[in-house]
């Protein structure tokens, strides 16, 4: 009969054999971090090349340009911990927003507080800007510098870069225009014309952002189409699309299209679809409060 207390022989044996296993990991990391030490200087030269090339890279890059330095460059593991520990951040790096001059966005507020908000109801806001959606099926993640960020896309390429320019008032999408490709100013001047027909004699205050394609000619087109159409037309300053709603219409119908969208198929459909069930997907009256309208 096997007496309380008493320890197994196989479970000493496994004890001992993780017991092992734990002193070798640690007498790897070891050496890893030795030679680590040792080659310090080189990633920190390795790192630089990758950051005056304006790139991301990865922990595999770097292994592969200290490779070509040192016979027994540091793992793939190991060069991780080490970019963390310097504050590297492995991430999806996308374009940054440029930060807004506060005094442009306090001048906007007093601006639309005397000018527009007494004139016109919170139903008459409308926001005309575009979007593209990327042919890319993925965008790849690599290190970079807390702070910084790149813009950089892979993966295969199904179909073709879509463009759409899209009409939001507070009930939904008014109107869009979608094309394969891009716009340039005076496109966007022909779906203007037609956006505006949407919304002729309605009272309605049109709020574009300062991209260059909507200034482009802006003292002699703005002001007759003004009063052909009955429209008042209100610029937001520059570097503020968290003043536009309709930029997070865009991220929503984005993320919507992404996940509906199955692997090697055109996304063009999935974008119409999106863009005809914004109204369920945002909540529009509480996106313009939120904004500050």
């Amino acid at each position: 009969m096997k007496q309380l207390g008493m320890i197994s022989r196989s479970t000493v044996t496994r004890w001992k054999r993780l017991y092992y296993t734990h002193q070798g990991t640690i007498k790897k990391r070891k050496r890893e971090h030795k030679s680590t030490m040792k080659h310090d200087k080189l990633i920190i030269r390795a790192v630089a090349r990758c950051e005056d090339e304006d790139r991301q890279f990865t922990a595999a890059d770097l292994r592969g340009i200290l490779a070509g330095w040192v016979e027994d460059p540091p793992s793939v593991s190991h060069l991780r911990r080490w970019l963390k520990k310097h504050r590297y951040n492995y991430k999806l790096c996308l374009k940054m927003w440029y930060e807004s001059d506060p005094t442009r966005i306090s001048e906007f507020w007093a601006e639309y507080a005397t000018v527009i908000r007494p004139q016109h109801a919170f139903k008459d806001l409308v926001f005309l800007d575009e979007t593209s959606f990327d042919p890319h099926q993925a965008r790849t993640k690599g290190w970079m510098a807390a702070g910084d960020s790149v813009s950089r896309a892979s993966g295969k390429v199904v179909g073709k870069r879509v463009s759409v320019y899209a009409l939001l008032g507070v009930n939904g999408i008014i109107d869009r225009a979608i094309t394969e490709g891009t716009y340039n100013a005076d496109d966007f001047f022909t779906v203007l014309r037609r956006f505006l027909e949407r919304i002729r004699g309605q009272h309605k205050v049109m709020v574009l952002d300062n991209a260059r394609s909507h200034k482009t000619g802006r003292a002699e087109l703005y002001e007759p189409l003004s009063k052909e159409y009955g429209v008042t037309f209100f610029f937001l300053p520059g570097y503020a699309p968290f003043l536009n709603p309709i930029e997070t219409v865009f991220a929503c119908v984005k993320r919507e299209v992404i996940k509906n969208r199955g692997r090697n198929e055109d996304a063009l459909p999935y974008i119409t679809e999106a863009f005809d069930s914004v109204s369920e997907l945002v909540n529009l009256p509480a996106l313009f409060l939120k904004v500050g309208y």
